[in-house]
């Protein structure tokens, strides 16, 4: 998705190529911050982790915000070599520090439980 956000249009190639490579970023994105936070999941750690429930959903939001605030008061421009001109775009570290914050507290939310024990896995 932010392949798709920090693009330009340029035909129908990238109307097809660029949810194709957000998709594969998505996962790739999942899967490592799976792997970074895969601590909370030790039998010690996720009983704390259950209790301090309430910052993975803070975390929503804070993700939120700082994905918004990256365009509208700290969009940057950059210089375009193909169209010759300047483009405006996303801060970029803003956006994927939304990013990853949005899909750590989606993945780590003890309160999302999929099955009926304590635990996601």
């Amino acid at each position: 998705m932010i392949a798709m956000a920090m693009t330009v249009y340029d035909g129908f190639a990238s109307l097809i190529l660029q949810p194709i490579v957000g998709a594969i970023f998505s996962v790739i994105v999942t899967v490592f911050v799976l792997i970074v936070a895969s601590p909370l999941l030790l039998p010690k750690i996720w009983p704390l982790w259950r209790r301090i429930w309430l910052i993975p959903l803070l975390l929503v939001p804070v993700s939120w915000l700082l994905m918004i605030l990256s365009w509208y008061p700290y969009r940057i421009t950059v210089y375009d070599d193909v169209l010759m001109t300047d483009v405006q775009s996303f801060q970029p570290e803003l956006v994927i520090t939304g990013y990853l914050l949005l899909l750590f507290a989606i993945l780590y939310q003890p309160k999302i439980a999929i099955s009926k024990s304590k635990r996601w896995w």
